[in-house]
């Protein structure tokens, strides 16, 4: 599968702002975004983020996610805010 920049860059910026917590599953993911983009346009990006950064194991361990979208207008800043529960 071929990801394109926009993936790449948003995955490393996701990166680089998350703690490095280490959480056992099942997870609950909480995730409320502000953007003007599909609701479903930034899910895989944030979930392959938190495998990566090695905050879950596997997202096929994901047992909830819950997604509220603040919709903006295009080129507005926006906001993401993402939690994750581990082991409930």
């Amino acid at each position: 599968m071929y990801l394109d920049k926009n993936y790449t860059d948003f995955k490393k910026l996701l990166i680089a702002n998350m703690k490095n917590v280490n959480l056992d599953p099942p997870y609950v993911i909480k995730i409320e975004t502000a953007c003007y983009h599909d609701i479903d346009n930034p899910i895989k990006c944030i979930l392959d983020s938190l495998e990566t950064k090695g905050i879950i194991d596997n997202d096929r361990n994901i047992l909830q996610l819950d997604i509220i979208k603040y919709p903006i207008a295009k080129n507005k800043p926006g906001h993401l805010i993402i939690e994750v529960i581990g082991r409930f």
